[in-house]
């Protein structure tokens, strides 16, 4: 899974003589809460976000009446709030990269480059959507929960007994168990009733150590769009 894959391509993006005005009359059109700042040699030199321009923007409890408050907003330019050299991720990076820059830096989006050229933008709710992805599944399943000891050939041990069962594996994920030397392992599995592989998930428990932590039948997932709307012109602002 590359970033590429997942990113919303062409974002829209604004011009860092911009004002917060401008700014914030973007991202309601077009339904965004990020906007790579680039120059008009189409160079990025700043990323910013909605709750950038929060952080400059009169209190809703200030004694201004709404022209006042559009003035004040027009004078400040983005070149004042952006964050400068912001980070970034290659468009061919694996998706775990961008979810380490996030949770590393703090950040809930990041934009996207390839060769040095703003491609895309990229945020958390992307990262959600891969997730779900993952573990979600296009018809009825079992959903599986079993808590494994972190050991060669057991997560092959289980899914030769699931295929012997008739059992089809749509999706798999493995994450670190609560303690030292486990692994949490969840599968959905179609085309076995549930009972069918809870027998399958108790021998396992009995012949070889695992922990059966739930056991569930799961309705289709619905598959949702992503996070930031793509542009259809260059960066927006005025002088």
């Amino acid at each position: 899974m590359l970033v590429r894959h997942y990113m919303t391509p062409n974002p829209v993006t604004i011009l860092p003589t911009a004002s917060v005005e401008d700014a914030f009359y973007i991202m309601h059109e077009k339904g965004v809460h990020h906007l790579p700042v680039q120059d008009y040699a189409g160079r990025l030199v700043g990323f910013v976000a909605e709750h950038d321009l929060l952080l400059v923007s009169p209190s809703p409890t200030a004694a201004i009446t709404l022209h006042e408050m559009l003035y004040q907003l027009a004078q400040v330019k983005i070149s004042s709030i952006m964050s400068e050299h912001p980070i970034t991720v290659d468009a061919d990076a694996p998706l775990e990269e961008a979810a380490r820059l996030m949770v590393e830096h703090k950040l809930d989006a990041l934009p996207v480059l390839s060769q040095g050229e703003l491609v895309g933008i990229i945020t958390e709710t992307d990262i959600f959507q891969v997730f779900l992805e993952v573990l979600d599944t296009p018809v009825p399943a079992v959903r599986l929960s079993m808590l494994i000891p972190d050991e060669k050939g057991l997560i092959a041990y289980l899914c030769r007994h699931i295929a012997a069962a008739g059992g089809n594996i749509l999706s798999a994920g493995e994450f670190h168990g609560p303690k030292p030397g486990t692994r949490q392992l969840t599968l959905r599995i179609a085309e076995v009733p549930l009972e069918q592989v809870r027998a399958i998930a108790e021998r396992a428990v009995q012949e070889r150590g695992f922990v059966l932590l739930d056991i569930r039948e799961c309705a289709p997932a619905e598959k949702t769009g992503h996070a930031e709307a793509p542009a259809d012109a260059g960066p927006a602002g005025k002088e």
